[in-house]
């Protein structure tokens, strides 16, 4: 029963982006990631302590990615070796799209309370 004065909205499902991002800053990422979904650019990075250079480069990265990017757009993009895929509008396909130029499955981030899912996938290793 609610309270009166007592009100919540949920506008939008809440992701894991802390975990996504401290796991990306662990494995050697930082800096290297780029996040599909509805992001502020690096403050996600910024707000996760990622060094003051990690935050640039990923900026760059962002500044580099056109607004209505795809799968092509990121595979271009040598600096990219990790996407994350949260609440991006066609992130199912974009997964699929990035798995067909032979990026692969990394890590997932699901918060288990709302049910949304952060999806990631690393860079093919370049063929010698």
């Amino acid at each position: 029963m609610k309270e009166l004065g007592h009100y919540s909205v949920l506008s939008e499902l809440p992701y894991d982006y802390r975990s996504a991002f401290r796991a990306a800053k662990d494995s050697g990422y930082a800096g290297k990631l780029f996040v599909a979904g509805a992001t502020y650019g690096v403050f996600g990075e910024i707000m996760n302590g990622f060094a003051i250079a990690e935050a640039r480069a990923g900026a760059a990265i962002y500044r580099s990615v056109p607004p209505l990017f795809n799968a092509a757009d990121i595979n271009r993009n040598n600096a990219i070796e990790l996407v994350l895929i949260s609440d991006f509008f066609e992130g199912d396909s974009l997964r699929g799209d990035l798995a067909d130029l032979g990026w692969r499955p990394w890590r997932n981030f699901r918060n288990n309370s709302f049910g949304s899912t952060i999806f990631g996938l690393i860079r093919p290793e370049p063929k010698k």
